[in-house]
């Protein structure tokens, strides 16, 4: 059956070639010998690879699907570890949190910061700031019965001195928030997400 293809497809060949000289010595009859020849040649190659596709056997339409499979597979391979690296830089970037710069504060603004806490303790915002490490700066609030009633800015700025008075030496420090009746928590403080209530 090969065989039988490749005679029809070599026969188109030389067919077109054939033609081609005909068509052109007919068309232009004044046209240089060579420059017809590769005319001709041109056209013989235009009907080949029309008999080509014509006569295209099933296992031909296979093989050819398979190597376009194979190419496209190959393609995906090598796309696939530059995206892992893609990946891997975009996991990271998520699995390390914004650094904030380490708060820089002086003498004077830590004690202006725990006189405020006082303030707040003795107006009843805060009923008492329970420090629990001041290196890692973790601190316990319980509220008050003045304290619900504030603004959420203010409840945030009161607890930014908490933090300024007490979690001072660190960027990671965490104030636990619990009402001072209930002994619920209520919220957090943090520098990163300041406060989120309950």
């Amino acid at each position: 059956m090969q065989t039988f293809l490749m005679i029809i497809r070599l026969a188109a060949l030389v067919g077109g070639i054939y033609g081609g000289v005909v068509l052109l010595r007919t068309l232009t009859p004044k046209m240089d010998g060579w420059k017809r020849a590769g005319a001709a040649f041109f056209c013989g190659l235009v009907v080949f690879s029309i008999m080509c596709q014509i006569t295209q056997t099933d296992a031909e339409r296979k093989q050819g699907a398979e190597q376009k499979e194979a190419q496209k597979k190959q393609e995906q391979e090598q796309a696939k570890p530059k995206a892992k690296v893609v990946a891997e830089k975009k996991e990271q970037e998520q699995e390390k949190p914004e650094q904030k710069p380490r708060p820089k504060v002086s003498a004077k603004d830590i004690a202006e910061a725990e006189h405020a806490v006082q303030r707040f303790i003795d107006e009843d915002i805060f009923q008492k700031v329970n420090v629990i490490s001041a290196d890692k700066g973790l601190v316990d609030v319980w509220t008050g019965s003045k304290f619900p009633a504030l603004p959420f800015d203010w409840k945030k700025n009161a607890l930014g001195f908490v933090y300024v008075a007490y979690c001072n030496k660190t960027v990671d420090g965490y104030i636990h928030i619990s009402d001072g009746y209930t002994g619920k928590k209520v919220g957090i403080y943090t520098l990163r997400s300041e406060l989120e209530q309950d």
